[in-house]
């Protein structure tokens, strides 16, 4: 990619850098950095490299026209723009993708679109998934089409619920994502969790975060029974230990929670 006639120059951290300084590094290490760089658009030029990872963070985009370009890309950081709306069907042919990170912006609505073909699968290798500081407020729709997700941050939201589409049959789940570990919830406006067969949905689940939702009084058993759960926080909610203890399988957990705070003690003393 030729860098002698781009004739753009961007403000990076303060300092007046040229774009071309940046696309020499990026041919060689594949990383592009363009955050705080006063971008109201993607530069072309952009689109031409190679690159497995690309930060646009602290910027002023409200379109990620082109981004689909970029096949190589494995993370993707587009934090503090001006977001409003994703459509996922933008990032199919990123199918090396395994992070994405838009937090920060103002997105009211994300979805997914559904494959006709088992062949296309939405983006197979994201394992992480950044959605906090946003203005959602329903659950993201399809989102179980990712996945391969570890990591499902949907905090400082406005999500009112936490409803999933109910089972297709009682042997294959409409909403699964087995693979996930970690979900974010906190700091929204949940009033319950649905009652779906979490046992099917999360089973790999070890983190679950509900602080922050003052009406949040339920706690379906099955979050402890059906999953892996060794961390739950959910300060400032109608939740209590007192409450909690008394579901048929808070014991379960707190075995596990054990287990899991002695292997962290013997960590740090190695």
């Amino acid at each position: 990619v030729s860098t002698q006639s781009t004739g753009i120059s961007v403000k990076v951290m303060g300092n007046k850098l040229h774009l071309e300084e940046r696309i020499e590094t990026a041919q060689k290490t594949h990383n592009l950095l363009l955050s705080n760089a006063s971008l109201e658009k993607i530069p072309e030029v952009v689109f031409n490299l190679s690159l497995r990872i690309l930060d646009l963070s602290q910027n002023a985009l409200t379109s990620l026209k082109g981004i689909e370009r970029i096949t190589e890309l494995k993370q993707l950081n587009v934090s503090h723009n001006h977001l409003k709306q994703v459509f996922m069907q933008d990032f199919l042919s990123l199918s090396r993708l395994e992070l994405l990170n838009f937090e920060g912006n103002k997105i009211s609505e994300f979805s997914l679109q559904q494959q006709q073909t088992s062949s296309q699968k939405n983006l197979p290798k994201l394992q992480q998934l950044i959605l906090s500081h946003n203005q959602l407020i329903s659950f993201p729709p399809n989102v179980s089409m990712l996945i391969s997700l570890v990591c499902l941050k949907l905090d400082h939201n406005s999500l009112k619920f936490f409803l999933l589409p109910p089972s297709e049959s009682d042997s294959q789940p409409s909403f699964a994502l087995p693979h996930l570990e970690e979900l974010w919830l906190n700091h929204n406006q949940l009033t319950c969790l649905s009652p779906v067969d979490v046992g099917r949905s999360f089973p790999l689940l070890k983190i679950l975060k509900l602080d922050e939702n003052p009406q949040l009084a339920d706690f379906p058993d099955s979050f402890f029974s059906q999953t892996q759960l060794t961390i739950l926080t959910y300060i400032n909610t109608q939740l209590t230990q007192k409450t909690l203890s008394l579901l048929p399988s808070f014991q379960l957990f707190e075995e596990r929670r054990q287990v899991h705070a002695n292997k962290a003690l013997t960590l740090t003393t190695l």
